[in-house]
């Protein structure tokens, strides 16, 4: 029955293809903005985003972003680069704390300072 499915979709899916470019068939089009990656980041900015906007220990903010306390130090140390989902959090982070703090559920430096 499966196989039965899966050549009914391809068939399909050929059969729309050549209707389309035969200028039968009007196709449905996304355009999507793709952002540009997300930025490096110094020891120093790492450090300063989760001590003083964050106000977060670096085994927290570890967990926070699904990777080791250690990782975070050498990050913190110069030693390693964080990934880029993790720049991509930190990014987020930076740019609004609230979402940190929506997200984690902890008030955050910058809002305890306030």
């Amino acid at each position: 029955m499966k196989q039965n499915k899966f050549f009914e979709d391809l068939k399909e899916g050929l059969t729309a293809a050549i209707e389309h470019e035969r200028g039968k068939l009007d196709l449905r089009t996304t355009e999507l903005e793709i952002p540009e990656p997300p930025p490096a980041l110094s020891k120093k900015k790492i450090k300063t985003l989760r001590e003083d906007i964050l106000g977060v220990s670096q085994p927290l903010f570890a967990r926070i972003l699904g990777v080791s306390p250690a990782a975070v130090k050498a990050w913190e140390q110069g030693n390693k680069k964080p990934s880029g989902t993790a720049r991509r959090l930190m990014q987020l982070f930076e740019r609004d704390p609230a979402i940190f703090q929506s997200f984690t559920g902890l008030r955050t430096a910058k809002s305890v300072g306030q």
